[in-house]
């Protein structure tokens, strides 16, 4: 399996965390992903192309990307929207049962709740990843426009971005967001917020070199 395959398994495993019918809030933007049961059908993506063995990726006729993975673990799927900050993410069990699901921001964080589910079918989890974070992502959104931060909507598969991320520093001692963008070409610029308040508490930079 090729190294990007394996991070994005691994990336939808960590999160501890497909229907035609996956829909986006109008606001943010947001997928929404529900509680209810779902089955993997391969039928239902005849348009995706076989990259390699059990590798699918291709466009739906509303252009957002989707890429499958199946291995003997399971089934991998993800849907990046062309409008969206988000994708769906989804991990089936190998009888084609779902096993867990939620949304993403670029394949950086797990956003709002993530959903577990037991091989037979039931719901056994559920996890609220937007819990620790007071200082919303929508309010990470207007930091970054206030500061003329860029962002890209759709998906990402290459090229120059600006990148999100949140989590616990450990040498703060606290859940904080990170927002990293070029300043220039060759200087990445990252902002440190609290998650409580969204106050700046760091910054930092560091050289980019374009090989």
């Amino acid at each position: 399996m090729r190294p990007f395959l394996l991070l994005l398994v691994l990336f939808l495993e960590t999160c501890t965390a497909q229907k035609k019918t996956d829909t986006i809030k109008n606001i943010t933007m947001e997928p929404i992903v529900t509680k209810d049961f779902e089955k993997f059908n391969q039928n239902e993506y005849p348009f995706l192309e076989e990259e390699q063995p059990e590798v699918y990726r291709g466009f739906d006729q509303e252009k957002n990307y989707i890429v499958i993975v199946k291995a003997n673990a399971g089934i991998s799927y993800i849907k990046n929207f062309n409008n969206s900050y988000f994708a769906v993410s989804k991990i089936f069990y190998s009888n084609g049962n779902i096993k867990r699901k939620g949304i993403a921001f670029n394949n950086s964080f797990c956003k709002a709740t993530w959903y577990e589910f037991s091989e037979d079918g039931k719901l056994i989890k559920e996890t609220n990843y937007d819990a620790p974070y007071k200082f919303t992502f929508e309010q990470v959104l207007q930091f970054c426009e206030k500061g003329k931060i860029p962002l890209t909507r759709g998906p990402i598969t290459g090229g120059i971005h600006t990148e999100i991320a949140r989590g616990m520093d450990n040498a703060l001692k606290k859940n904080v967001w990170y927002v990293s963008w070029f300043k220039q070409s060759d200087l990445i610029e990252t902002f440190v917020l609290d998650a409580e308040t969204g106050k700046v508490i760091d910054k930092k930079y560091s050289e980019y070199i374009n090989n």
